[in-house]
């Protein structure tokens, strides 16, 4: 079994201080393939620190690989990835936890998750396209516990708020140099 182990070094935008993310080795379902990713968000926004993930239930919506579902299974918390597609690799901690559906119409029951985390996903692709975001965000607030919290990396926070029903969430987090935004779900 072929394994990846990576160890990336980066900076907290935040604080200027050093960090050295970890991740844990990948067991892959496919001897000697290995996967080239960018440096995943949990290795440097405190937004995504796992402790602050622990007893909860985590939906990654356009999680692509899933390593960060894998990272988050890895530490023992209860994580979901959802994308559009199944990706040709996938680790088998996350084979059973990987979702194929669209953002917009997610197969979860209502209030199911406490976080919904995206990276770098329909936020900051489709960011002039408020129509989609609203349908998204809607979504998200349907699936979330009251209280949840959506994660969103890779966006500004004046897309997000433009699609964002007031009446829905609200901003708890705003973090312009990881571009990364809070909301809280209203009970």
């Amino acid at each position: 079994m072929a394994f990846l182990a990576r160890i990336a070094l980066a900076t907290d935008c935040d604080t200027g201080s050093a960090l050295i993310g970890y991740q844990e080795p990948l067991a892959l379902k496919n001897p000697g393939a290995y996967i080239q990713t960018p440096r995943n968000h949990h290795d440097y926004s405190p937004s995504f620190d796992p402790g602050r993930f622990v007893g909860s239930k985590v939906l990654d919506v356009g999680a692509g690989q899933a390593l960060w579902v894998h990272y988050l299974l890895g530490k023992k918390i209860d994580a979901v990835a959802l994308d559009i597609k199944k990706p040709r690799i996938l680790s088998n901690l996350v084979e059973n936890h990987f979702v194929v559906a669209d953002m917009q119409r997610t197969p979860f029951p209502n209030e199911t998750f406490d976080y919904v985390t995206s990276a770098y996903s329909v936020f900051s692709q489709e960011s002039t396209n408020t129509p989609l975001m609203i349908s998204i965000l809607k979504e998200f607030h349907r699936i979330l516990k009251p209280g949840g919290v959506v994660i969103i990396e890779g966006t500004s926070r004046e897309n997000v708020k433009k699609a964002m029903d007031s009446d829905e969430f609200e901003i708890i987090l705003w973090r312009p140099r990881t571009s990364t935004l809070e909301l809280r779900k209203k009970s």
